[in-house]
């Protein structure tokens, strides 16, 4: 894991503190910082994200 998508990970695991249960959520990515763990952590949460259509 890039030490950039850990950051971010560890960003919405305190945002996920903040938010109601059941509340929809619309990651917006550029895809810059955009790897599978970082979409994983997304998706475990239950998340959305919009990012770019290709992954490297």
């Amino acid at each position: 894991m890039l030490w950039r998508e850990l950051l971010n990970s560890k960003i919405y695991f305190a945002m996920d503190e903040f938010l109601q249960i059941g509340s929809d959520v619309i990651v917006l990515g550029d895809g810059e910082f955009d790897g599978t763990s970082w979409l994983n952590t997304i998706t475990e949460f239950g998340w959305n994200c919009r990012t770019v259509f290709y992954i490297l």
